[in-house]
């Protein structure tokens, strides 16, 4: 069995290693940690393709109207 060593990040560590991504990899990163709004966007990504699979499509304002 391997052994997985197991190191104690600081919040400095942390906070550096956030501030080296990129905008889009920040992006990714706030959305995976609020829960709500990945909630939100899930529900409004199968809600488009429901309807571009019935061939309605429907505009970027609609899409997130609410948000």
């Amino acid at each position: 069995m391997m052994d997985t060593a197991r190191t104690m990040m600081t919040p400095l560590v942390i906070f550096n290693a956030i501030e080296s991504l990129t905008d889009a990899e920040k992006e990714t990163l706030f959305l995976l940690v609020d829960e709500k709004l990945s909630e939100e966007l899930m529900k409004r990504r199968r809600d488009a393709l429901a309807e571009m699979r019935r061939g309605e499509l429907i505009g970027e304002d609609e899409l997130f109207r609410g948000i």
